[in-house]
Order: structure tokens, then sequence, then C-alpha cells
């Protein structure tokens, strides 16, 4: 970079306009510069917001898994309490409570629609089928309840929280 050092009267107007030309040129790299880190500004601020919604969608996907087997696990205690094969009589099948069995299967249901095939080719959605095939049939006391049981133990025992690395 050039600058002059004149005195009084030294300034001509060759002088003023070369220091003026220089002055702009200066002027148009730092605006050039300021330019190039806005640019590398933006796609910064792009890339942590980028960051920031796949935390956030990893973090949605987590809290529905959760919701689902924590409505699995209700579903389960609900299961306990009643007999293993339930009897189609009228008097006995009224003193089980199978409205709390069937609300239980109507949140997992709600559960698991949200979900929204995040399970799609697992073996909890092969747990979670056999838990609708048979649902219907023990309430009808044609099957023991262990089938069931058992899909919702391995459900409920089953790792569904992966590990979520922020960088």
């Amino acid at each position: 970079m050039l600058f002059f050092v004149y005195q009084e009267g030294d300034m001509d107007d060759k002088t003023i306009a070369i220091a003026s030309m220089l002055a702009t040129v200066r002027s148009a790299e730092l605006s050039y510069w300021t330019l190039i880190a806005s640019i590398c500004s933006s796609f910064a601020t792009l890339f942590i917001a980028f960051m920031a919604l796949n935390t956030w969608r990893s973090q949605e996907r987590v809290k529905l898994k959760i919701n689902f087997k924590m409505a699995v696990a209700k579903y389960l205690e609900v299961l306990i309490y009643l007999p293993p094969v339930m009897s189609g009589k009228g008097e006995l099948s009224s003193r089980y409570n199978k409205h709390d069995l069937i609300n239980s299967l109507v949140l997992c249901k709600t559960a698991w629609s949200m979900t929204e095939g995040v399970f799609n080719g697992t073996a909890i959605e092969n747990d979670w089928n056999i838990i609708l095939d048979n649902h219907a049939e023990y309430l009808k006391g044609s099957i023991d309840s262990r089938v069931i049981y058992e899909a919702c133990e391995r459900i409920s025992s089953s790792k569904i929280l992966g590990v979520i690395f922020i960088r």
C-alpha cells in the first residue's frame, strides 16, 4: 500500500487523483474480503442449522420410541394381572378387567402410529404384530397369554436408544 506524504502546496491534480484512485482500490479490496467473509459465515450458519435440525430429528425419534416402549410396558403390566387363559364365561370375564387391557392396546396402537415406520423391518415390528394378531384371540380365550407376554417382554427389554453424537 502506498501512502503519500505531502506538505502544504505539494498537492496538485495528479497527486489527488492518484491518492483517490488508491483509496478506491483499497476500498474495493476490503469490500471483496467482506463479501468472502459473509459467504463463509452464511455457509457456517447453514451447516450449524442443518446439524441442529438433524439432532432435533434424532431426539424426536428417540421420544417416539420411548413412548411406544412405555405403552407396551403398560400393556404388559395389565396383562400380568389377567389370567393366563381368559374365560369366555360372562361372570368370570366381568371380574377380570378386560377394559384396561383394551385401553392399553389402544395406547400402544396410538404410540405405534406416531412412530411412522421407525421400526419397519425390525424384531420390534415382528413382536408388535404378534401382540396385535393374538390380542383378540386371548380375549376370546382361544390362546394362552404367554405368547403375548413374551412379545411384550422382548419389546420391553430391547435396546431402542442409540447413541447420539453431537459434533
